[in-house]
């Protein structure tokens, strides 16, 4: 591997990752002051530019623009091994080898072969990969791909698409890959619009681009992080009261000394309990295991609400609770996904 300095354009955005949107800012009128500073790796500035955010056509709209320019599908097939990436974000996504399938290429019954690449190495928010290629003929091509996500049982990782450096169309903010337990192919696309089509232009290199991004989660794994923070400073709000080991039998008198965070606990209640129908809403997980973190903290509040002479005896638990929740939301925003190869212009 080498590292490659090189500029790159993007806009402001999470450190977390937990939210796919660009950063907004607002001005007044007049001068202002940008402070930049520096926490890791060195990195050089080119250019700084304040915009007014911008939204992108929809695909219905890109395809309309595609039949008014006289653009032609294109038959001619080009084939990319996912793993001979251009460029990557990151020197630990380097390639994998791959025996669970005779068709993962390359193949060898003798040799080790490195032949995909992705993974558990590919799952953080903000990393990407990046291949270059060129095509034999102007016209419309369609993408398709050889990927696995058996990682993450019964979820949908999310990854955005730029082309040559933007995203072409809203709808590649978030391409959706499903929960397969194998190698599957898989044309880029949705079940409204059919299989995307971009335009590539003849005699030039092209780059596509695929990007970590949480997607549906991106809302609830910010509500759900909020929500963690208020839990730890009303943990703390507690702790002031009864120590790290609270006397069982003693009461505390929670109602008195604070009823400010009794109050708090109830609205954190309501607040959990809408994260939990939102999940419900956007998965169409049932009250399994996988909210089984947002429903017991939901319950021990309750419990600590509706008599807050528990709260001692139910403090270590609530404890764990805000650690279970906390990690719930980590490993909500993990999306790992394993790319075998491309097909630009072709079904796999």
């Amino acid at each position: 591997q080498q590292e490659i300095p090189r500029s790159e354009t993007t806009y402001c955005k999470s450190s977390t990752g937990r939210s796919d949107e660009t950063l907004l800012f607002y001005l007044t009128a007049g001068e202002h002051t940008l402070t930049v500073s520096g926490e890791r790796e060195p990195v050089a500035l080119l250019s700084l530019q304040w915009e007014p955010p911008a939204s992108l056509p929809s695909y219905r709209e890109t395809a309309e623009k595609y039949v008014q320019q006289g653009y032609k599908t294109v038959g001619q097939v080009q084939r990319l091994q996912a793993e001979d990436t251009t460029a990557k974000s990151d020197a630990t996504m380097y390639p994998l080898n791959d025996k669970t399938s005779p068709n993962t290429e390359p193949a060898s019954d003798l040799f080790v072969r490195y032949n995909t690449i992705g993974g558990s190495k590919w799952q953080k928010a903000g990393q990407w990969l990046e291949w270059s290629f060129t095509v034999p003929e102007s016209g419309l091509y369609t993408i398709a791909l050889r990927y696995k996500q058996n990682t993450k049982a019964n979820s949908t990782v999310y990854r955005r698409l730029l082309i040559d450096g933007s995203v072409p169309f809203a709808e590649a903010e978030a391409l959706a890959f499903p929960y397969v337990s194998r190698f599957t192919a898989f044309v880029l696309g949705d079940s409204e619009n059919g299989d995307y089509q971009f335009y590539f232009t003849a005699g030039e290199t092209h780059t596509l681009r695929l990007e970590v991004v949480t997607g549906v989660f991106a809302s609830v794994l910010e509500t759900g992080q909020q929500l963690v923070n208020e839990l730890n400073d009303v943990y703390r709000e507690i702790l002031m009261i009864t120590g790290p080991s609270p006397d069982l039998y003693r009461d505390y008198n929670f109602a008195a000394l604070i009823p400010e965070t009794l109050v708090k606990m109830e609205d954190l209640t309501e607040r959990l309990e809408t994260l939990a129908d939102e999940v419900r809403r956007i998965t169409g997980w049932d009250d399994g295991s996988e909210l089984s973190s947002i429903q017991m903290i939901i319950q021990t509040l309750q419990r600590m609400t509706e008599d807050d002479t528990t709260i001692a005896a139910r403090f270590s638990n609530f404890r764990d609770n805000i650690s279970a929740l906390a990690t719930w939301v980590q490993d909500t925003a993990v999306q790992p996904l394993e790319l075998d190869y491309f097909v630009i212009g072709g079904q796999l």
